[in-house]
């Protein structure tokens, strides 16, 4: 017989600091599928915040009792299951489900070693504008960044013009009514590089789908892990963006992750 004055509590089942980790098989359909090498999970990196709304919608039945209306049961609509993640990462996953973008991949650029670029076509009914920016292209008209070095004919930096490195755009400071061909220097860029980018298509996927794991953990010393919801078939979409960025606040980028056509299994902390 249990003492009337038994700690009831379940220490091993509270929970103390929460913080979760997702990830996802996109593109897989199954969860046979996911974690191969054709699909492997992509981790979401630090969820900063999340939370779930596993509310279901329903309707009451009604029943009338004698000049009453009594509830006498209730019917369930719609079933639903989303997770609600806030990131504080901008990489190109989240940029990707931020902008509805498709990936193009990385953006890599070869070394360009004192090369002559595309004309500035600057003419007497055509000159170049002050406070305005033309951009450095190489020869075949493609863009150029992380440029070392720029010179042009007859003209000194500083006193000429000036040159946005980082991003391969030169601004004149005396006006030009002449056609300029300027030789550019600019590094190689790879994929392993810091200087290096990802390329994505904006507007052209707004739902990312596949095979989802989401892992809650806490400060539980025996066993930190609270929950593992795992082979469930998703869907991605942003719920906000970083807002208003005054550059004191940390930005966030909020996604949904809903459980659809496969509910998976949740493992519990019990």
């Amino acid at each position: 017989m249990t003492p009337l004055d038994t700690d009831l509590q379940k220490v091993a089942a509270m929970i103390v600091g929460a913080t979760a980790e997702f990830a996802c098989a996109l593109g897989a359909t199954t969860a046979a599928l996911a974690g191969t090498a054709a699909y492997p999970y992509q981790d979401f990196g630090s969820v900063k915040v999340f939370d779930l709304d596993a509310q279901p919608e329903t309707t009451p039945r009604i029943t009338a009792v004698r000049g009453s209306r009594r509830q006498k049961g209730t019917t369930p609509t719609l079933t639903k299951l989303i997770y609600k993640l806030t990131c504080n990462e901008a990489d190109a996953l989240k940029m990707g489900i931020l902008y509805s973008g498709e990936s193009l991949g990385d953006l890599t650029q070869a070394v360009l070693a004192a090369t002559a670029g595309a004309p500035l076509d600057f003419s007497a009914t055509a000159k170049s504008k002050a406070g305005h920016w033309y951009d450095l292209r190489k020869s075949d008209g493609s863009a150029v960044r992380e440029v070392s070095a720029v010179t042009i004919a007859t003209k000194v930096e500083g006193t000429d013009f000036v040159v946005d490195k980082r991003l391969g755009r030169i601004r004149f400071i005396t006006e030009q009514a002449a056609e300029l061909t300027p030789t550019i220097t600019a590094a190689a860029i790879t994929a392993a590089d810091t200087t290096s980018m990802a390329r994505i298509k904006p507007m052209t996927t707004p739902v990312r789908s596949g095979i989802g794991r989401l892992v809650v953990f806490d400060k539980n010393a025996s066993n930190n892990v609270v929950l593992d919801h795992r082979d469930f078939s998703c869907d991605i979409v942003v719920d906000s963006g970083p807002g208003s960025q005054d550059g004191t606040g940390e930005a966030a980028i909020v996604i949904l992750v809903t459980v659809t056509f496969e509910a998976g299994e949740l493992l519990v902390r019990n």
